[in-house]
């Protein structure tokens, strides 16, 4: 009987048919938010930085205070302030945030927003 050897492969290309996944039929993946500094304070042999956001430290920021001065260690204090610490005291007055620097990132793998910011006494 040949109508019952065809096969009849209707049911993959129907779109209202098809495997949806995710909650409600689509699948959202999560927005790399950019995350920006809300100040900068120095101190002696330290900068704190305040983010707008909760973020995530791993490893040390290289964010350039000083050239000839390069960071020891971080510190998260709370979930929106890091402390990096200095061998010697700053002496810049700009701090210059890298492009896209991994040490500090939030929960939707966003990076800090680049640039040059005041770091007050």
């Amino acid at each position: 009987m040949p109508g019952f050897t065809r096969k009849i492969s209707r049911y993959n290309k129907n779109p209202s048919r098809r495997k949806v996944a995710g909650v409600g039929g689509e699948t959202r993946l999560a927005r790399r938010t950019p995350i920006t500094i809300l100040s900068i304070v120095r101190a002696a042999s330290n900068l704190t930085v305040t983010f707008d956001q909760p973020i995530i430290l791993s490893g040390i920021p290289d964010y350039d205070a000083d050239t000839a001065n390069p960071p020891l260690s971080a510190s998260q204090t709370t979930p929106v302030i890091i402390v990096i610490e200095y061998d010697n005291p700053t002496t810049g007055v700009t701090v210059i945030v890298p492009f896209e620097d991994p040490a500090v990132r939030n929960r939707a793998a966003g990076y800090v927003s680049p640039g040059t910011f005041l770091a007050p006494e």
